[in-house]
């Protein structure tokens, strides 16, 4: 037995060396595959970084933009409102039904200041 237990030591001493040189091959080869996966990898991570704080900072500047615009519309709807408004006002039209009842006041008014 002793012959045997030496016998096969060496020889599974040896497969098992080559095993372990197999699979440190295997690593290497795989590291040496992967490497370059992995540079493109975080090339593309730091571009979709940049990418994505631009998008972030534009989306922030047309936010601001929209901001600023609804107010200037507010301000100018309100505006042209008003205009149209004292437009209206200016009407000739507007008191028209009223002429002769305010030309009775204004003489009633005169004649009872007279008096």
């Amino acid at each position: 037995m002793a012959a045997f237990c030496g016998g096969t030591a060496p020889r599974a001493r040896r497969a098992s060396s080559e095993v372990r040189a197999g699979a440190v091959a295997a690593v290497t080869a795989a590291t040496a595959l992967l490497r370059p996966a992995l540079a493109v990898v975080t090339k593309f991570r730091g571009v979709a970084e940049r990418v994505r704080s631009e998008l972030a900072r534009r989306t922030s500047e047309l936010d601001d933009a929209i901001r600023k615009d609804e107010v200037e519309l507010g301000q100018l709807d309100a505006a042209r409102r008003l205009g149209d408004y004292l437009l209206e006002l200016r009407s000739p039209q507007r008191y028209e039904q009223y002429r002769g009842l305010l030309g009775r006041i204004h003489q009633d008014l005169c004649a009872g200041s007279a008096r």
